[in-house]
């Protein structure tokens, strides 16, 4: 094919207007514009994988040093910027020089690469990883929160210590030392960075290795290492029982604390919020209580609590798949309008998705606030949960009395159940009955009990006659 050029010019001819056409094969000059093109492409795409490479380890194929520094006065520019925050782990493998020495170097690179891929693998998608150097990494957190790059950080640990590493079809248990650190807006060397987690790490090591540890927090790492650990958690549960024949008919799942610091929820919660890892450790006491609601007798519904920022923080794919392993028609979630920030009406659309699923709702502590009635009619629960403090004395007190009557006259025209918490004494009981009241609970019949004892609790339970807890 012959490519062609043409320019046309204006003259007079004879009188009259006429055309001069000129016409040139330019074939040859377009070959080598493409080529030129081509080549300078080319050329780009080199330069841009010899930068890629010059910031890269040969080995792991995560961040050098080089690439680090860069990647580090970046978000550090950043979190200046906008007033976000910035932190780091240095992570150094236990003994990893036994396995060069006894294994030799090639079996050590392997399990380099593949520990390196286990950290890549646990980080999420803005979090930056890099190798310092020998058996020695670097892992960034932009927009994170000290105390939840602790939670990170014990993921990244156990992503090395919970199953072994096959290097040249031979097993190798390897574990990690963590050091974790705030990072100063004015922190811009590797140096600089490492001088601020080498204590932290050090101390780990002393603390006798395959640990986190953070600097300056006040212990809270070591308290969050231990609850996603699962040390310091337990399952306990308080019966649901139908007013009428007081049979139990399903239990309120609770986490607690089993030492004394942060035993009681609200304080540990309190520690959580303070330190913006709410919706984490909100999120791991709801894993756990519906691990233990798979184990419950099949006819007794499981009433789990979740915040409201928790729930409209995780992805709806996410969501879904937290309730795959549980039957979702014996779920109920409880949500307290006391947790709510904002307009609840953004909550609908969730509280929806979860019907679709056939999990209930029911929202907690009603007639406590002054805006409960409203998210009432908004969210439309399946069941509405009469809060303590309008419960326990009622039998004495004709204002809560006129008041329960009202938040029932709504539960009916909504046609949702209703629980009254906070049943202590029998005269509450026998007005809760009277007024129709299907559920409750309290200490009238069961104190939380161990998740063990469920089971000896729900046989025992129409034996017996219920009277208050000593």
């Amino acid at each position: 094919d012959i490519i062609a050029e043409m320019r046309v010019a204006e003259s007079v001819w004879r009188g009259e207007r006429a055309y001069i056409a000129s016409i040139w094969d330019i074939t040859q000059r377009k070959e080598s514009e493409e080529r030129l093109t081509l080549l300078t492409q080319k050329l780009a795409t080199a330069n841009t994988e010899l930068e890629r490479l010059a910031t890269i380890d040969p080995l792991t194929e995560v961040l050098n040093r080089r690439g680090l520094e860069g990647a580090i006065q970046r978000e550090v520019e950043r979190a200046r910027r906008t007033g976000g925050s910035l932190t780091v782990c240095l992570l150094d493998l236990d003994d990893f020089k036994g396995v060069n020495d006894t294994l030799g170097h090639g079996v050590g690179d392997i399990a380099l690469r593949e520990v390196a891929s286990r950290f890549q693998n646990s980080l999420r998608k803005t979090d930056l990883l890099g190798r310092i150097g020998g058996d020695e990494f670097l892992a960034v957190f932009p927009n994170t929160r000290f105390a939840e790059t602790c939670v990170l950080a014990e993921r990244l640990r156990l992503a090395v210590s919970q199953s072994e590493i096959i290097a040249s079809e031979r097993p190798i248990k390897l574990s990690v030392s963590i050091g974790v650190a705030a990072l100063p807006w004015d922190s811009t060397s590797i140096e600089e960075i490492l001088s601020l987690t080498r204590h932290a790490l050090r101390q780990s090591k002393l603390h006798g290795k395959n640990r986190v540890t953070g600097r300056d927090d006040g212990g809270f790492s070591d308290l969050i290492q231990e609850v996603f650990s699962g040390a310091t958690m337990r399952i306990v549960a308080q019966p649901i029982v139908e007013v009428e024949t007081e049979a139990i008919c399903g239990f309120e799942l609770l986490t607690r604390g089993t030492r004394g610091v942060f035993e009681a929820p609200e304080q540990f919660l309190k520690a959580a919020r303070e330190r913006g890892m709410l919706t984490l450790v909100d999120l791991h006491c709801l894993k756990l209580c519906l691990a233990h609601a798979r184990t419950m007798p099949k006819h007794l519904a499981a009433h789990l609590n979740i915040f409201p920022s928790t729930l409209l923080s995780i992805p709806l794919a996410e969501l879904e798949a937290l309730f795959t392993e549980n039957d979702p028609k014996r779920l109920v979630l409880e949500i307290s309008e006391d947790h709510f920030i904002g307009d609840p009406s953004e909550l609908v659309d969730r509280v929806q998705f979860l019907r679709s699923l056939g999990i209930g709702l029911a929202v907690d502590d009603v007639g406590r606030g002054r805006g409960t009635l409203d998210s009432v009619l908004l969210l439309e629960p399946d069941v509405i949960k009469i809060d303590r403090m309008l419960v326990n004395g009622i039998s004495q007190d004709r204002r809560r009395r006129r008041m329960l009557q009202r938040i029932l006259s709504m539960a009916r025209a909504l046609n949702c159940g209703v629980v009254a918490e906070g049943v202590e004494h029998r005269e509450d009981a026998d007005v809760l009955r009277r007024l129709n009241v299907m559920h409750a609970q309290g200490f009238l019949w069961s104190r939380p009990v161990e998740f063990s004892d469920l089971e000896e609790v729900t046989s025992s339970f129409a034996a017996i006659p219920h009277t208050p807890d000593e």
